[in-house]
């Protein structure tokens, strides 16, 4: 391998073993990680409202209890709570797991992804 760091390497084997173990976390919801794109926001705003919806489900354990005993998100509390439609919520739902999961667990690299969403606008 040309110039390239151990450092770098390890990094490199980190986040692969990091995207593996999410990979398995994500199977009981009926994703992968390199499914969850399609279900990805692409406007901005849409991203913003993904961020609420995200936050509200981590910041409450009641909700995240039951996304991880049921298999899916809670679409109907998530929309009340935040004010955004339960469509929106439908349409992202693999994007809102996967961050939900990358942020409550131990995924320290893939987190770096997601630090909008505790930025504060």
């Amino acid at each position: 391998m040309e110039n390239t760091s151990y450092s770098e390497i390890c990094d490199t084997k980190s986040i692969k073993s990091q995207i593996e173990r999410l990979d398995m976390e994500l199977y009981p919801f009926g994703y992968n990680f390199w499914d969850v794109e399609k279900d990805s926001p692409r406007k901005s705003k849409d991203i913003y409202r993904c961020a609420d919806v995200i936050k509200a489900l981590i910041d409450d354990q009641k909700l995240m209890g039951s996304m991880l005993q049921k298999g899916f998100i809670p679409i109907k509390p998530l929309s009340k709570r935040t004010k955004v439609s339960s469509k929106l919520i439908e349409a992202h739902e693999g994007y809102i797991v996967m961050a939900a999961l990358v942020l409550t667990g131990n995924y320290p690299d893939l987190q770096l992804y997601y630090d909008f969403i505790f930025d504060e606008e």
